[in-house]
């Protein structure tokens, strides 16, 4: 659980940076960690950090917009869903 809250709280801190030098820009870092924390989020077994990656992932998303890219945008929405439908 504990490294699950770490990848959270380093993800939050990398955004929170990104979100404090202004509009968002089409292929800046950010794009790279959201997609890394994506992967790494669905690999975590606990609902409770599961969720709260999702929470964190919308939050990113509502700020950067979904990608422009088709497939991408729908692999984004496939994630959040089995984030946010986790039972286990």
């Amino acid at each position: 659980l504990e490294p699950a809250r770490a990848s959270i709280a380093a993800f939050r801190d990398a955004f929170e940076a990104e979100k404090a030098k202004g509009k968002y820009k089409a292929g800046s870092p950010i794009d790279e960690k959201r997609l890394s924390f994506f992967k790494l989020a669905g690999e975590w077994k606990p609902t409770a950090v599961r969720s709260e990656a999702a929470a964190l992932l919308r939050e990113v998303i509502k700020w950067s917009d979904w990608p422009g890219n088709k497939e991408r945008k729908q692999q984004f929405k496939d994630w959040l869903a089995t984030l946010e439908s986790a039972t286990t």
